[in-house]
């Protein structure tokens, strides 16, 4: 049988209590980046999209992917990075994928609402 290094085991212990108490910090202004992709999809919806709002929206989503890889979301990082490809320039963005980017939204805003995952963080899980 392999040993267990106990001090392994508490200073692995201690890092996922410090991502979780960094996650409690930054959670509002993750939860803001899911905000700027709502007001995306929100305009996308109304026809009032602008290129200064779909950079913004893809910008924030991209940060959003890193940041919940980064805090043990993998899969709302997933989430994240399939919006931001999905508006980037290249994308032929219309009114049409508006219900898919809402849906993504949703599901974004709803993995981040549950408590991160414990063990290491998503560095190991890229």
């Amino acid at each position: 049988a392999e040993r267990v290094d106990p001090t392994a085991v508490a200073a692995s212990a201690q890092a996922a209590t410090a991502v979780r108490r960094v996650w409690e910090r930054s959670r509002t202004t993750v939860l803001a980046r899911v905000d700027a992709m709502e007001e995306l999809v929100e305009a996308l919806l109304e026809d009032r999209l602008d290129d200064e709002l779909r950079r913004t929206g893809e910008s924030e989503a991209h940060k959003l992917a890193g940041a919940a890889g980064t805090f043990g979301f993998p899969r709302a990082s997933q989430l994240a990075r399939t919006f931001e490809l999905a508006v980037s320039p290249d994308a032929g963005l219309d009114a049409s994928h508006a219900p898919e980017l809402a849906e993504l939204a949703r599901s974004l805003r709803r993995e981040l609402s549950t408590p991160p995952a414990p063990g290491p963080t998503a560095a190991t899980d890229r």
